[in-house]
């Protein structure tokens, strides 16, 4: 059987340890997805059945988690697929400093050209993400003033980096992204020779298949399908501690199963990768 565990909103929990106490942290110690916070927020009319407007204007990680309709609010979420892919394009977009006509044209393009905003509707959807999270700004400006100034970095490993380019906006974006990015990469990498190295210790059955960014893919026997997720999952837990105040966090993993790779649906792939506890 085919094993894929994924780093579980890797990047919104390192960017929550470089940043100050605020919004953006408090939603990921509820472990509550950034972009549907965000989606409420900023499609405040589409949640009309949940909240007035005042109460949308109001909302807090601590009202949103709390709320009696929240799974049913998860779930609306999910089924605006348009609004629901902004709201994630635009928490990934604001938290490395992307430009709105950036922004503009990554729509156009993942989408084939069907979501066209005009340039108010970017910068309304970018501007309304620091009203929200005003603690990701400072962040950006620590990471942009490393480039500026050739100064050493490093991200959540320690691992240290200077930026030795002519300074350009596109160079502190980098600089930007490259803490939690490059500490995601980093630990998909770490968990795989960990487990590398188990399977080898141990002379199991398994193979590491594929490794991306953020998840691993194996494969063992059918029998040892759940032994072999659990091991994966011990290999990709990560403790980090914030740089900023020593806030600590771990960065959770989700396991999934299959007798394929595909995606598991009832009726078109039931033999799919299910997400497993």
């Amino acid at each position: 059987r085919f094993i894929q565990n994924d780093l579980e909103g890797a990047e919104a929990v390192a960017v929550a340890l470089y940043v100050a106490e605020g919004n953006f942290r408090e939603l990921v110690r509820r472990k509550i997805k950034i972009h549907n916070f965000v989606c409420v927020k900023i499609f405040p009319n589409l949640f009309e059945k949940f909240f007035t407007r005042a109460e949308i204007d109001a909302l807090t990680p601590q009202s949103f988690h709390s709320s009696p309709h929240y799974k049913a609010i998860i779930n609306h979420c999910k089924a605006l697929k348009i609004e629901y892919a902004l709201a994630k394009r635009t928490v990934h977009g604001s938290n490395y400093s992307m430009g709105w006509k950036t922004f503009q044209e990554n729509i156009l393009r993942e989408t084939s050209g069907r979501v066209v905003l005009t340039a108010a509707e970017c910068k309304r959807l970018l501007n309304s993400y620091f009203d929200l999270f005003p603690e990701v700004k400072i962040f950006q400006a620590t990471f942009d003033k490393h480039a500026q100034e050739f100064t050493e970095f490093e991200n959540l490993f320690g691992w240290k980096v200077k930026c030795i380019q002519r300074y350009t906006t596109a160079v502190g974006r980098t600089c930007i992204s490259w803490g939690p990015q490059s500490t995601v990469g980093v630990a998909t990498i770490v968990a795989a020779v960990r487990c590398q190295n188990y399977i080898e210790e141990n002379a199991r059955r398994w193979n590491l298949c594929n490794i991306v960014h953020d998840s691993i893919l194996a494969e063992g026997p059918a029998e040892e399908a759940e032994e072999l997720a659990k091991v994966l999952a011990d290999c990709m837990t990560f403790t980090f501690t914030s740089p900023i105040d020593g806030w600590t966090c771990t960065i959770g993993v989700e396991k999934s199963i299959g007798n394929n790779w595909g995606k598991w649906d009832a009726e078109e792939n039931s033999s799919g990768m299910k997400v497993i506890q």
